[in-house]
């Protein structure tokens, strides 16, 4: 059923739709920032700063409103963050509202986004596309999940054998992971401290650090995991781990691959089908003659 597969979804979808935090540089006087007002994101300039909350004048001329620094995202291209399957805020022309929107393909000068409100692809330049800040993470994506997911009534039975690739490899700090959570399923995160028996991962913009073993993770790029073998006998109609929402990985079968093989497109148990760069998705293990996985 589609709300089996949605609720959960939803709840990991707290974490984050994007990959990276735009709320990393310090709000100062006179800075340009998109907030939330109602339901829909503003653009305005921080003018004031109380000692708790940023007075922001709005763009459109509205009267004024106060905002916490957490839920104030900066205006900076950050379009080194926006792989393709990254979900953010943009604007496709000059003025105050901001629409939620994921990233379709990255050029130099452009990227091209589907705005999730109408499902329509436009162009924007980079700094034109922000993602949110943290103050702003729940209600983004609740609304973003609420958006993708609306036009999809059919579900189908696709299941993963084994687990992702990479799993039980030697990781190093500063990686780009995947965990595996004690309720079994996989979160993407980043690689901290390691000691001599556990692993500490912090899940994309989470705000905490969960501990675990290395046979709980798998490198989704970096040192440890070759993926080329896997790409190379990857053909349409394979199950793999895809992640449509950049935090969480699921059972999705391959639909297409792209000549250059920079690209797949992926079909999700709910009938979704998206277009990935190789950061959100993991082949399955391949099982040894003794059981084992690699």
């Amino acid at each position: 059923m589609k709300s089996r597969f949605l609720f959960p979804l939803l709840t990991a979808l707290l974490f984050c739709l994007s990959c990276q935090n735009s709320n990393q540089s310090e709000i100062i006087a006179g800075a340009d920032v998109v907030a939330l007002r109602g339901d829909t994101y503003r653009q305005g300039r921080a003018v004031d700063f109380d000692g708790s909350m940023w007075l922001v004048q709005w763009l459109d001329g509205d009267a004024p409103g106060r905002y916490k620094t957490a839920e104030l995202a900066p205006l900076k291209a950050n379009n080194e963050s926006a792989a393709v399957g990254s979900f953010g805020l943009c604007r496709n022309k000059e003025g105050g509202l901001w629409s939620i929107c994921r990233v379709e393909s990255v050029a130099s000068d452009r990227l091209t986004v589907s705005l999730l409100e109408d499902s329509s692809k436009i162009a924007v330049s980079p700094e034109n596309f922000i993602v949110p800040s943290e103050g702003q993470r729940e209600y983004f994506v609740k609304r973003s999940a609420a958006m993708l997911r609306s036009g999809f009534l059919q579900s189908e039975k696709i299941t993963a054998k084994n687990p992702p690739a990479g799993m039980n490899l030697p990781v190093q700090p500063n990686m780009v992971v995947l965990l595996q959570t004690s309720e079994g399923e996989y979160l993407r995160g980043i690689c901290g401290r390691i000691d001599a028996t556990m692993l500490y991962i912090s899940p994309f913009s989470a705000q905490y650090v969960l501990s675990t073993t290395e046979d709980k993770v798998a490198p989704v790029s970096g040192m440890g995991f070759d993926r080329s073998s896997y790409e190379e006998n990857l053909k349409p109609g394979d199950i793999i781990y895809a992640s449509p929402d950049g935090v969480r990985f699921l059972p999705a079968r391959v639909e297409s691959i792209m000549e250059d093989g920079s690209l797949i497109r992926v079909l999700f148990a709910d009938s979704l089908s998206m277009e990935l760069s190789e950061q959100f998705w993991l082949p399955q293990s391949k099982e040894t003659e003794s059981g084992t996985y690699r």
